[in-house]
């Protein structure tokens, strides 16, 4: 008698000796399929959860594979981590490039080349692009193309680009005379947290021009605002620019005229404690900065 363990590893033992004895330019065909189903059956795994790794191997197996033909073990590891680095490009989710990579170990053991696997991990996802910044002219075609188009939303995202507020902050904003007057705003973020924001006098200028009674709210705002933002970008010129955009090229501005970080992290609500958000906003400095150079350099 032979507990379920040593039946599994038994079955598991037995399909490996005999994928020894199929050639490798087999593995691509008929023969190497039939060695990978009799492996998943050995391991317990379901009829459903076979039928997808099979068919997610035939996806896998023409990237690795070169005209049906096994290459050597190197070549064909080389290959299968340029795959999994391509999906992590594409964009596509953690489990989807862990899949690919078990179903390739799977098929592997199966026919007799471990070492194609061994010791392979899913690649890291490449931290996403950090917020482009706009460089002085373009922040002022930008405003000069929103004032053409709607001089409310000119006001509303000028606030924005001297302030570093998001715009689900300033939609939610209250505020009173003696805030402005003290030039220091009580902002709630979308996580609920609040912060004392500081301004500047050319901000609260703004805020005088808008008027509270003509401050936006609310959803329908929302949209209209960002409607505007792109039609300006378009007639500027400028390619996609977002809210966040102007966000963090006043946060990269304040960092420039030597502000103290600390405090730049406190009044944009920034999350310190977070290593990508701080990789993120070095890039972000570094690429600012270089493009400036650059247009100095070509004007």
């Amino acid at each position: 008698f032979r507990s379920g363990h040593e039946q599994r590893h038994g079955a598991l033992r037995e399909v490996r000796e005999a994928a020894g004895m199929i050639e490798p330019n087999d593995l691509a065909s008929a023969a190497g399929m039939q060695a990978f189903k009799a492996f998943l059956a050995a391991r317990k795994i379901s009829a459903n959860s076979s039928l997808v790794y099979s068919r997610l191997w035939r996806q896998v197996e023409d990237l690795v594979f070169f005209d049906g033909a096994f290459p050597p073990p190197e070549d064909a590891r080389e290959r299968l981590v340029k795959h999994l680095n391509s999906l992590v490009i594409r964009g596509l989710s953690p489990v989807t490039v862990r899949n690919h990579l078990v179903v390739a170990r799977y098929y592997f053991e199966a026919t007799g080349f471990p070492q194609v696997t061994e010791g392979l991990k899913c690649p890291v996802r490449v931290s996403k692009k950090p917020t482009p910044t706009l460089l002085e002219h373009e922040s002022q075609a930008l405003l000069a193309a929103l004032e053409r188009i709607d001089t409310k939303a000119k006001i509303v995202f000028h606030i924005l680009l001297l302030t570093g507020l998001r715009l689900s902050e300033f939609l939610e904003l209250k505020y009173t005379k003696d805030d402005l007057g003290a030039r220091r705003l009580k902002v709630k973020n979308p996580a609920g947290k609040t912060r004392h924001v500081y301004i500047g006098e050319k901000a609260v200028e703004l805020f005088g021009k808008l008027g509270k009674r003509r401050h936006p709210r609310g959803e329908k705002a929302r949209l209209k605002l960002t409607a505007a933002l792109r039609r300006a970008a378009a007639v500027a010129e400028l390619g996609e620019v977002t809210p966040s955009v102007l966000r963090m090229t006043c946060i990269v501005r304040m960092l420039e005229e030597g502000m103290n970080p600390e405090f730049v992290a406190l009044n944009a609500g920034l999350d310190k404690g977070s290593p990508n958000s701080r990789r993120r906003l070095r890039q972000a400095v570094v690429e600012h900065l270089e493009r400036r150079e650059e247009y100095r350099n070509g004007r």
